[in-house]
């Protein structure tokens, strides 16, 4: 049976592993909040494209109409 010192080097090895994960973690926590901002300004684009086509449809309906009278 191993004593309280050669368990430590497993202990140790143990906490260094834990600590790895938490890096890992927080790295792809990090990454996670980029995403989000990514696909909140993509949403926004892709808002103002859809307004902006909305409006030219808009425009050039009124233009047909004004056109056909």
């Amino acid at each position: 049976m191993a004593g309280p010192l050669a368990m430590g080097g497993s202990t140790g090895a143990a906490t260094a592993a834990i600590e790895q994960a938490t890096a890992a973690n927080t790295a792809m926590t990090a990454a996670n909040v980029q995403s989000q901002a990514v696909m909140g300004a993509n949403a926004a684009v892709s808002s103002a494209a859809t307004t902006t086509t909305n409006s030219i449809k808009s425009a050039c309906e009124g233009m047909e109409k004004a056109s056909s009278k």
